[in-house]
């Protein structure tokens, strides 16, 4: 009797079992990453007064912190979401080493009790 086939048939009806249970999250629509908020100092000109460089340096430097700390956070949201998933994946790929191991043991032990 061929096993394998029947074997790929059970994973298959498994696999198709639990995805007809569960049903997907729901599609985001829209990112959950906040826009941009961070203000672009008005660039004067190289004619600018003195007082207005000064004034702009010091508005260009707080921009550049807020770019920085902006980028950051969401480098933090984008590494949550990515260990999330990889959880789910190492889950999934447990879950179906489980499910496989089991089926082996039932064809085994099948094949004994065919045996005898």
């Amino acid at each position: 009797m061929p096993f394998r086939p029947l074997f790929a048939a059970s994973i298959a009806a498994l696999s198709l079992a639990a995805a007809a249970q569960t049903p997907p999250p729901a599609a985001a629509g829209a990112p959950l990453v906040a826009p941009n908020t961070c203000v672009r100092p008005e660039f004067s000109g190289r004619l600018a007064s003195d007082p207005n460089m000064v004034t702009f340096n010091r508005q260009f430097k707080a921009y550049g912190e807020c770019v920085k700390a902006y980028v950051e956070h969401n480098k933090a949201i984008a590494e949550a979401a990515t260990a999330a998933a990889n959880r789910v994946v190492d889950e999934y790929n447990s879950y179906t080493a489980e499910v496989k191991a089991k089926i082996e043991a039932e064809n085994s032990s099948r094949k004994k009790d065919a045996v005898q």
